[in-house]
C-alpha cells in the first residue's frame, strides 16, 4: 500500500500542478483541463506504461538537479531581488504632495516665485515617479520570466517516465515529489510578488497622471504670468494702499520662510546624494591643493617663489575649492527651486567674500561689503511669495541705494591706482541699467518684473566675480600640478605651462562668459524661452529640392568637427616646444603628434557623420567629389597632405631641428598636416609646404647630433713662428667655454697663400650657440696675436701717378711738359 500511495501522490501532483499533455494523450483523454487520474488502477496503468530502462536513470537524476537549481535561483531572486520598501515608504508622501497641488485652485494667491517652486517640486516628483515606474517595470518583466521558466518545466512530459527497478523508482518518485513542493512554493511566491508589484504600479501610474495634470496646470499659470509680465499687476506705488495687500509684511515673511523651508527640505531630501557629492568634491579638490603645495615645499628649492605665484589658492585652499564647486554646482541640479538657488548663491557670496577679502583694494572693500548686504537683501525679498506695500517701498529704497552705489563705484574706477579687472566697467554699467529698469518697473506697478531686474543685477555682479575667480583657480591648479611634478615626472616635463596658460585663458574666459549669460537669462526668466525658440528653430524640418534636413544636424556636424579641431590643437598646445624666452626645445614627438592629429581629424569626420544622422553612403559621394576636385585643382593640397604623412613616418626633421632649406636657415617650430613652420634667426616665421620639404635638399644640422663643427681661417705673416702660432691657437680653443672636448679640436696649417700662411681652427660646439662662440674665439685670437706681436697680413694697394701727355702753354717752360700718365700698381704690405 505504501508503494501504491507514493505512486498515486506522484501522478496526482504531476498532473494537477504541471498539466502533462503527453500523458493525457497516452490515456486517450480529449479534455486536458479535467483531472486525468480517477482511480488507483489508472495510476498503476499509467506508471506501467511509462517505464524506462534503468540505464537512463542517471540522465533523469541530472535533470532533477538542473531543475532544482533553477527553482532555487528563482526563490533567491523572489526573496532578495524585488525590494519595494523605498517605493512603498515614499509613495504616500508623494501622493499627499500631489493631492495638495490638485486641490489648490486659488491662482490669485500664487506668485511667480511660488509657481516656479511648485514647478520645480513637480518636475522632481515626475523624475522620481519615472524612476519608480522603470524599476517596477523591470521587476514585472523579471517576474514574467520566472513564471515562464516555471511553466516550461511543468509542460515537460518526460517527468512521468519511471525507472523499471522498484528501488530506483521509489528514489525517483521521492525526489520528484520534493521538486513539486518547491515548484508550488516558488509559483505561489511569484504570484504574490506579481500582485504586490501590480498594486504598486497602479498607484505609481495614477500618481504620475495626477502629477502630470498638476504640472500642466502650473505651466499654464507660469505662461499666463509671463504673458502679463510687462503689464502692471499692481497699482502704481503712489496709488497703492492697504486694500490691495490684505496680508501684513511680517505675515507674508513668515509664510514665505515656512514655504522656503519646506521646499528646500523636500529638494534636499530628494537630492541628498547630489549635495553630498558636491561636498565630497570640495574635500577632494582641497586635498589635491594641499598635497601639491606640500610636495612643492618638500622637493622644490624655490618653493616660496613658486607658491608666491598663487594668488587665490594660497589664501585658503579649502575656501578656494568651495568657491569653485559652489559656483558650478547649480548647473548640475535638475530643476532646482528658486529658494534653493538663492540659498546657494547667498552661501557663495559669503564664502567668496571671506576668501578674497585680503586681495581687495582698500578703497573697494567698503563698496563690496555694501554690495554683499544688498545682494542678501534682494535675495531675501526674492523668496517672498506675496506682495505688500512695505515690501515694495523697501525694494524701492534698496534699488535707489544700489544705483547710487554703482555710480559712485564707476566714478572711483576712473581714478588712477584703482584699477579692477577689464570686465568690471561693462558689468557695472549693466548693473546700473538693470537697477534703473527695476526702479521704473516698481514705480509703475510691474513689481514681478522689478524683482527680476533687481535680482538679475546683483547676480550679474556676484557671478562675474565668482566666475573670474574660478578661471584663476583653474589656471593656478594647473600651475600647481605642473610645478609639483615637473622635475620628477617624465610625462609632465614635456608640457609647456607658459603656452598652456596663454591659450587656456582664452577658452576658460569663453566658458565663463557663456556661464554668465546663462545665469543672466535664467534670472531674467528668459532662458527657457530662448532655449525653446532655439530648439524649435534647429529641429524644424526643411526641404531643399528632394533633400530634407534640419539645422540641428548641421550644428552637430560642425560641432563635432570643431571638437576634433580643438583636440588636435590641444595636442599641440600640451606639447608646445616654445619656452617662455621664445626659444624652441627639440623634441622627437613632433612626427607622432602629427599622426595623432591626423587620426583625430579622421575619427572626427566619421563621428560627425554618425552623430548628425547623415547617412554614411553620403560620405562616398563626398569622397567621389573630392576625387574629382583632386583631379582638377587640389593636387598641391593632396601632395602636401601626403608629404606630411611621409614626414611623420620617415622623420627627416623634428621640432627644434636647425635646418637649411631653400637658401634659408632656421629652426623647425611646428610640423603641421599641410605645412610646417620654420623660425629664422631674423625672427620671422617661414611657412613651408610639406611637399617642398620633401622635394628640396634639406640640410639638417641636428638630426643625429646637437653639435656642429665650426671652421675659422686665420692667416699670419711668413715671418711668424708657426709653432708658436699653433700653440696660441690651441690654448685659445682649449680654454674657450662652450667648445666640446670630445670630439677634440684641431689646429692645422692649411696653405701658403699670397700674403700669409693660413691656419684652420676646427672645433665642435652646440648648434644653438655656435655664432656667439665663434665671435669669442675671433676676439681672443686677435688679442693674443697682438700681445705676441704676430702680424696678420692684409691686402694693400699703392697708387702711382705719372704725367706724359703734352700740354699747350704760351711760355717756353710749358713746352717741356709733353705728357702726363697715370700708373697704378698693387703689392702686399705689412700691417
Amino acid at each position: 500500500m505504501g508503494r501504491v500511495k507514493r505512486i498515486f501522490l506522484l501522478t496526482f501532483f504531476a498532473v494537477v500542478a504541471c498539466g502533462l499533455n503527453a500523458f493525457a494523450q497516452q490515456q486517450e483523454i480529449t479534455d486536458t483541463s479535467k483531472p486525468i487520474v480517477d482511480t488507483p488502477k489508472a495510476v498503476k496503468k499509467a506508471t506501467h506504461a511509462n517505464k524506462r530502462s534503468d540505464t537512463a536513470v542517471s540522465g533523469l537524476l541530472q535533470k532533477i538537479e538542473i531543475v532544482t537549481a533553477v527553482i532555487n535561483d528563482a526563490n533567491n531572486l523572489l526573496e532578495r531581488g524585488f525590494d519595494t520598501l523605498d517605493i512603498s515608504d515614499g509613495l504616500p508622501d508623494v501622493e499627499a504632495i500631489i493631492s495638495t497641488y490638485s486641490q489648490s485652485g486659488n491662482e490669485k494667491l500664487e506668485s511667480f516665485r511660488s509657481l516656479k517652486a511648485s514647478k520645480s517640486i513637480l518636475l522632481e516628483t515626475t523624475y522620481k515617479l519615472k524612476k519608480w515606474q522603470a524599476s517596477l517595470a523591470e521587476m514585472s518583466h523579471n517576474l514574467a520570466e520566472i513564471h515562464d521558466r516555471l511553466h516550461v518545466l511543468s509542460r515537460d512530459s518526460s517527468w512521468l517516465v519511471m525507472p523499471e527497478d522498484s528501488v530506483l523508482r521509489e528514489l525517483y518518485i521521492y525526489q520528484l515529489g520534493s521538486i513539486v513542493q518547491k515548484w508550488k512554493s516558488c509559483d505561489s511566491a511569484n504570484k504574490q510578488c506579481v500582485l504586490r508589484i501590480g498594486i504598486l504600479q497602479n498607484r505609481v501610474s495614477s500618481t504620475y497622471l495626477n502629477t502630470d495634470a498638476a504640472l500642466t496646470k502650473v505651466n499654464y499659470q507660469i505662461e499666463h504670468f509671463q504673458k502679463r509680465l510687462w503689464r502692471p499687476e499692481e497699482p502704481s506705488i503712489w496709488k497703492a494702499n492697504e486694500i490691495n495687500t490684505p496680508r501684513s509684511f511680517f505675515e507674508v515673511i513668515t509664510i514665505s520662510l515656512q514655504g522656503m523651508q519646506k521646499v528646500i527640505g523636500a529638494y534636499l531630501s530628494t537630492n541628498s546624494s547630489h549635495t553630498i557629492g558636491g561636498f565630497v568634491c570640495i574635500l577632494l579638490l582641497f586635498g589635491w591643493f594641499v598635497f601639491n603645495m606640500k610636495r612643492i615645499r618638500n622637493y622644490n628649492e624655490n618653493s616660496k617663489a613658486v607658491l608666491s605665484n598663487l594668488v587665490i589658492i594660497q589664501l585658503n585652499p579649502f575656501l578656494a575649492a568651495a568657491v569653485f564647486v559652489i559656483t558650478f554646482l547649480p548647473f548640475t541640479y535638475l530643476h532646482p527651486p528658486p529658494s534653493f538657488i538663492t540659498l546657494q548663491w547667498s552661501l557663495l557670496a559669503i564664502v567668496y567674500t571671506v576668501l578674497i577679502w585680503k586681495t581687495f583694494l582698500h578703497w573697494f572693500r567698503k563698496y563690496w561689503i555694501t554690495f554683499v548686504l544688498l545682494f542678501l537683501s534682494v535675495s531675501f525679498m526674492n523668496i517672498i511669495y506675496f506682495t505688500t506695500i512695505a515690501e515694495r517701498w523697501l525694494q524701492l529704497l534698496l534699488v535707489v541705494a544700489a544705483i547710487i552705489m554703482g555710480i559712485i563705484t564707476f566714478i572711483k574706477l576712473e581714478n588712477p591706482g584703482r584699477e579692477l579687472p577689464r570686465y568690471a566697467r561693462p558689468v557695472l554699467i549693466f548693473f546700473i541699467a538693470q537697477m534703473s529698469c527695476a526702479l521704473v518697473a516698481n514705480l509703475f506697478g510691474c513689481y514681478i518684473l522689478s524683482k527680476f531686474f533687481a535680482s538679475s543685477a546683483v547676480y550679474s555682479i556676484l557671478s562675474a566675480q565668482a566666475l573670474y575667480a574660478c578661471v584663476q583657480i583653474v589656471v593656478e591648479a594647473i600651475y600647481l600640478q605642473f610645478e609639483a611634478y615637473n622635475k620628477v615626472s617624465f610625462f609632465v616635463s614635456y608640457f609647456n605651462f607658459h603656452a598652456i596658460r596663454q591659450n587656456l585663458l582664452k577658452g576658460l574666459n569663453t566658458v565663463a562668459i557663456i556661464a554668465w549669460l546663462i545665469i543672466l537669462f535664467s534670472n531674467l526668466n528668459l532662458y527657457d524661452t530662448i532655449a525653446e525658440t532655439v530648439k524649435d528653430f534647429l529641429t524644424e524640418e526643411r526641404t531643399v529640392g528632394n533633400t530634407t534636413f534640419n539645422f540641428q544636424s548641421i550644428v552637430i556636424f560642425l560641432l563635432v568637427i570643431w571638437v576634433a579641431s580643438f583636440l588636435s590643437k590641444l595636442i599641440v598646445l600640451l606639447f608646445d616646444h616654445n619656452t617662455a624666452g621664445g626659444s624652441i626645445k627639440r623634441n622627437k614627438w613632433g612626427s607622432a603628434l602629427l599622426l595623432i592629429r591626423l587620426g583625430i581629424f579622421s575619427l572626427g569626420i566619421l563621428f560627425a557623420f554618425a552623430a548628425s544622422g547623415i547617412p554614411m553612403d553620403k560620405l562616398t559621394i563626398i569622397i567621389g567629389a573630392l576625387g574629382v576636385g583632386i583631379g582638377f585643382g587640389l593636387q598641391n593640397i593632396v601632395n602636401n597632405l601626403v608629404s606630411g604623412i611621409i614626414i611623420a613616418f620617415e622623420k627627416p626633421i623634428h621640432i627644434g631641428d636647425s635646418i637649411e632649406v631653400g637658401g634659408r636657415y632656421g629652426t623647425i617650430k611646428e610640423i603641421g598636416i599641410r605645412s610646417s613652420k620654420m623660425s629664422t634667426v631674423e625672427g620671422s616665421d617661414v611657412i613651408i609646404p610639406n611637399g617642398d620639404l620633401l622635394s628640396q635638399h634639406i640640410v639638417n644640422w641636428t638630426l643625429s647630433s646637437q653639435f656642429r663643427r665650426v671652421e675659422i681661417l686665420v692667416g699670419v705673416s711668413y715671418s711668424s713662428n708657426l709653432r708658436q702660432v699653433e700653440d696660441i691657437l690651441k690654448q685659445i680653443v682649449f680654454n674657450q667655454e662652450g667648445i666640446e672636448k670630445n670630439p677634440s679640436s684641431l689646429i692645422l696649417a692649411h696653405e701658403f697663400a699670397d700674403s700669409a700662411v693660413n691656419f684652420r681652427m676646427l672645433f665642435w660646439c652646440d648648434n644653438n650657440n655656435f655664432i656667439v662662440i665663434k665671435s669669442q674665439v675671433l676676439i681672443q685670437v686677435h688679442e693674443a696675436f697682438k700681445q705676441h706681436n704676430i702680424e696678420i697680413p692684409f691686402p694693400q694697394t699703392d697708387v702711382h701717378l705719372r704725367s706724359d701727355i703734352p700740354v699747350l702753354a704760351p711760355d717756353k717752360d710749358a713746352t717741356d711738359n709733353q705728357s702726363s700718365k697715370k700708373e697704378i700698381s698693387t703689392k702686399p704690405a705689412k700691417e
